[in-house]
């Protein structure tokens, strides 16, 4: 039997993963038109910690749809919060409140598109 906190790993790695590329300062950070699309890129990498965290609040909680997409789009978007505060400590970064309303978006985005997916079906 499985332990229930191990469909956690995956949301909890990506937390993590965030964490340390926002722990890069801003002089090591690539150049390139590709930051050009910074705002899209934030709303993406919390959209995919919004539905890692569905995918354990499905497995590990009785939580309808809504709610699990109110619980997974709340929970990134916080982590986005706490990241946007992060990075003001870090050399040559600020926090900026656009890339916490992409966050917010990426993950609100994700989360109501797996309710709705997820209609008529469990999980």
């Amino acid at each position: 039997m499985k332990s229930r906190w191990l469909y956690w790993l995956p949301a909890v790695g990506y937390a993590a993963v965030i964490f340390a590329v926002s722990s890069i300062p801003a002089r090591s950070m690539p150049e390139g038109r590709f930051w050009d699309f910074d705002k899209l890129i934030h709303a993406g990498e919390y959209a995919v910690l919004a539905a890692l965290l569905w995918w354990a609040l499905a497995r590990t909680t009785k939580l309808g749809r809504w709610s699990r997409a109110s619980v997974a789009a709340l929970l990134a978007g916080l982590y986005g919060i706490s990241d946007e505060l992060h990075q003001s400590l870090v050399p040559g970064r600020a926090a900026s409140v656009y890339d916490a309303i992409a966050d917010f978006a990426g993950a609100v985005t994700a989360a109501l598109l797996l309710a709705i997916l997820a209609r008529g079906r469990r999980g």
